[in-house]
């Protein structure tokens, strides 16, 4: 299955030292975050933890939310996944709930809000960026965590943020969970015969043209042929116009 991409996913990684060691991970859950700093946006915060690279407290997060940007500032989607430090390695709870220290197994993602921030924008797209996280990484969807959850009565977000919006900790949760399957897309199984020149396949030609951004008339003519050539030519396929296994794979797949 493919994901729907509403958004781009920008990258900006800041420099390693304490805040980014290089260590390579695999994640199987997911933190949630906000910035406690209202009106600092994605960039703000970017910028802030490039030019502090070796902080004594070496917190960091993979990524930071706001109504125009989502950027990740350590490898996680955008290149190969890295981990940050966002969770305390003294407490107790990530170690029973998910059997490992969220800074080794999870990612951490961070929601900007206040002051010129258009919260309904950053939660539209921090919601999606979970999802797709875990559509990346292959992890359930329910397996999303508040650091409020892991740390205690010392740390309140993401709900800091978000009742101040009239949102709550598990409606996150369930919009997280939602939209994960919402944004799934299926396969197109290929049809078992070419899709040529003169092919009466009426659905299946306009599924092609559709994806080839060509007029979806039904009829394999000759700037549809000409369009699946164009195609082929960027996938490095065989060039001949025909939409055979390999060609309907790498349109619908």
């Amino acid at each position: 299955m493919k994901f729907n991409m509403k958004y781009k996913v920008s990258k900006d990684y800041i420099q390693k030292g304490t805040r980014r060691g290089g260590d390579y991970f695999t994640p199987n859950f997911g933190v949630l975050h906000d910035t406690g700093n209202p009106g600092s946006t994605a960039r703000n915060n970017q910028k802030y933890f490039n030019s502090t690279p070796n902080d004594p407290s070496s917190a960091s997060a993979h990524t930071f939310i706001d109504d125009q940007t989502i950027l990740e500032i350590i490898p996680l989607t955008t290149g190969k996944a890295e981990k940050a430090f966002h969770v305390r390695y003294n407490r107790p709870e990530d170690n029973e709930l998910f059997g490992d220290d969220a800074n080794d197994k999870a990612v951490g993602v961070e929601l900007c809000f206040g002051g010129n921030i258009t919260f309904a924008e950053a939660y539209k797209r921090y919601v999606w960026y979970c999802a797709y996280v875990s559509y990346v990484f292959k992890f359930d969807p329910s397996r999303w965590i508040g650091h409020e959850k892991l740390d205690p009565p010392r740390r309140d977000d993401p709900s800091n943020a978000l009742k101040r919006y009239g949102k709550t900790y598990d409606q996150l949760r369930k919009d997280i969970i939602n939209e994960y399957y919402r944004c799934l897309i299926k396969d197109e199984p290929y049809p078992g015969h070419l899709i040529k020149t003169g092919s009466k396949d009426v659905q299946n030609i306009k599924k092609i043209q559709a994806k080839l951004n060509v007029k979806s008339d039904g009829i394999f003519g000759p700037i549809t042929t000409a369009a699946v050539k164009t195609f082929q030519k960027t996938k490095k396929l065989q060039v001949d116009g025909i939409v055979g296994p390999k060609t309907w794979a790498a349109l619908f797949s």
